[in-house]
């Protein structure tokens, strides 16, 4: 069971990345702005990367071919928070710049 959870985390986390560089391509080929699927590719890494790391880690436990770090799961999962909340921040200062750039030049 274990190991079907991990590849439907992976599946997710994959389909995701394709997603995100699809939409990321279309957009600097400025073919069409498809940020819906863009945000829907960041949702499903959001979501899917936590379940592939702990079924990751259950699953080098419960066998024989572990991998040992020096981190458990518990930590991974702290960075990738961690990450999130930096990559949230950079996104909202992204925001915040393109808001008063537009409303500095609708004023002039």
């Amino acid at each position: 069971m274990n190991k079907l959870i991990c590849t439907i985390a992976l599946f997710g986390v994959v389909t995701g990345l394709i997603i995100v560089f699809g939409a990321i391509y279309q957009i600097l080929k400025k073919k069409k702005t498809p940020f819906k699927i863009l945000i829907i590719g960041i949702i499903l890494n959001t979501i899917f990367t936590p379940f592939l790391i702990n079924e990751l880690y259950k699953l080098g436990s419960e066998t024989a071919k572990a991998y040992y770090t020096l981190w458990e799961a518990k930590d991974v999962l702290s960075f990738y928070g961690s990450f999130l909340s930096f990559l949230g921040t950079v996104v909202l200062g992204a925001l915040a710049i393109w808001q008063n750039q537009k409303f500095k030049h609708k004023m002039i």
